[in-house]
């Protein structure tokens, strides 16, 4: 009987072993998130008045059980077509474990070469970025 718990450990342990390794490397490879760009910057849209465009989207896997997303050439812009903001790239993950309890815990954001345009109303106490709200 002892032999057979240790084999089922073991055989436990493997397929926690193949599973990590799966969702490290894997996961990222076969999931494609362009499919939903469309869907993405149609949301953005509704729900903040600004157009986002992006290049490339791709899943990101961490080995703390975080998961997230990586897109390029970002461009946020204003409803009257001025540039908000943009970056060569963002990537931003988050903890799996924290999603499954239903609470969001953004772990991570990293932003390359990130350019925000603010501009100062003509009566000098208002930014074009209030105007939105």
């Amino acid at each position: 009987m002892k032999k057979f718990f240790k084999i089922l450990g073991c055989f436990v342990l493997f397929v926690l072993a193949v599973l990590y390794l799966g969702f490290l490397f894997v996961i990222p490879r076969v999931i494609d998130i362009n499919p939903y760009k469309a869907e993405i910057q149609r949301i953005v849209k509704e729900q903040t008045s600004l157009d986002l465009e992006f290049s490339d989207i791709e899943p990101v896997t961490t080995p703390f059980l975080g998961v997230g997303f990586k897109a390029d050439n970002i461009k946020l812009n204003l409803p009257d077509t001025s540039l908000l903001f943009s970056s060569d790239s963002i990537k931003a993950t988050a903890s799996i474990p924290s999603l499954l309890l239903m609470t969001v815990r953004v772990s991570d954001v990293d932003v390359e070469n990130p350019f925000v345009n603010i501009e100062i109303l003509e009566n000098g106490e208002d930014y074009k970025l209030v105007k939105l709200i």
